[in-house]
């Protein structure tokens, strides 16, 4: 384990989360303003995460089931820091068309 994976061990609340257009720096909220969520990560360099949109509700119908599942990220899997970057290799989340590939995520 280096020293930049030491810093990250531990639960992390998810305070905002916010996408940004590379070339136009022009940002995006994307659960809100008072987003939930949390992100897990392991000394062995495993990390569980999952983030819900502000103003969730439980669902009553079809439609409301709906948008609950597409309020809500879940996903774990192994990680691995370099410099500000850390890449996750996806082993199980709401999303299958991740399961089994490397994302890069700048920090």
């Amino acid at each position: 384990m280096n020293d930049t994976t030491n810093v990250l061990v531990g639960t992390w609340k998810l305070v905002s989360c916010v996408l940004e257009d590379v070339k136009t720096k022009e940002q995006k909220s994307v659960w809100g303003t008072t987003p939930n969520g949390y992100i897990v990560m392991t000394p062995e360099s495993r990390w569980i995460v999952i983030q819900t949109a502000e103003g969730r509700r439980a669902p009553l119908n079809d439609e409301d089931r709906v948008a609950a599942f597409k309020s809500l990220l879940a996903y774990s899997g192994k990680y691995r820091t370099e410099q500000v970057h850390h890449q996750c290799r996806y082993r199980g989340g709401r999303s299958m068309e991740w399961h089994r590939t490397c994302r890069v995520r700048c920090s």
